[in-house]
């Protein structure tokens, strides 16, 4: 779809997704001056990897302002690799869109019954592991603790480095709450990048609003039938 520029092709849509980084020093000046009353969530989502670039000191200083929660991650077994040959390449035939999407289903349907049967599955275990205190089991483990962290901007204040850009990604949240003029220097300062991803329509979706929205679609209209008051 993306070599033939096709936006739409049986119940399957090629999107464009823009998603933003910024600066966090311009960040912070933002939240100082559009909010320092603190009214808006202005926070951010600090990864391990974010607070390695500020060094122990700032680290340091930071966990006193933060919400920090302790997560952890259940891993189960995987599968082996197939023996078997791979499949070959799926046979498409442009002219029949029907066709796409009567095999997508099917196996759309197979996948969902697997995945749910092993979600079950790994439910079992988890709850199973901790009633016996188990970290580990065969194939089956929880991996180890990691904190999650979420500062509030305005905590940022004098404590930042200046020497490098530190980018984050952009809250989309801001929309909410101020304009677009506003947030243009924020997204100037950042990096921006376009994926493309495909979405694949349920069949509400796929017959388009104007159907889904007509009441004599899939059925008749009784003439005789009182017209509804608009309130």
């Amino acid at each position: 779809m993306i070599q033939e520029n096709v936006h739409r092709f049986a119940r399957f849509a090629l999107d464009a997704r823009t998603t933003h980084s910024t600066d966090l020093g311009t960040l912070v000046d933002f939240a100082l001056v559009k909010d320092p009353g603190g009214y808006f969530d202005l926070t951010v989502r600090l990864t391990s990897e974010l607070r390695s670039q500020f060094g122990p000191v700032v680290e340091a200083r930071l966990r006193s302002a933060a919400e920090i929660r302790i997560s952890q991650s259940f891993r189960s077994p995987r599968a082996p690799r197939s023996c078997e040959a791979s499949p070959r390449p799926y046979d498409l035939d442009p002219q029949d869109p029907a066709r796409l999407t009567d095999h997508y289903e099917t196996a759309d349907h197979d996948v969902m019954v697997f995945e749910s049967e092993r979600g079950e599955l790994r439910d079992r275990m988890k709850r199973w592991m901790r009633a016996q205190g188990l970290d580990q089991w065969e194939g089956f483990r929880f991996s180890s603790p990691r904190e999650a962290w979420k500062v509030d901007l305005r905590a940022f204040r004098g404590v930042l480095p200046t020497e490098e850009s530190i980018q984050v990604a952009f809250p989309q949240r801001l929309r909410l709450a101020f304009q677009d003029a506003d947030l243009e220097r924020l997204i100037a300062v950042g990096r921006s990048r376009e994926t493309p991803v495909l979405r694949w329509l349920p069949r509400t979706l796929s017959v388009g609003l104007d159907a889904q929205q007509s009441r004599d679609w899939g059925g008749t209209v009784d003439p005789a039938a009182p017209e509804e008051e608009i309130l």
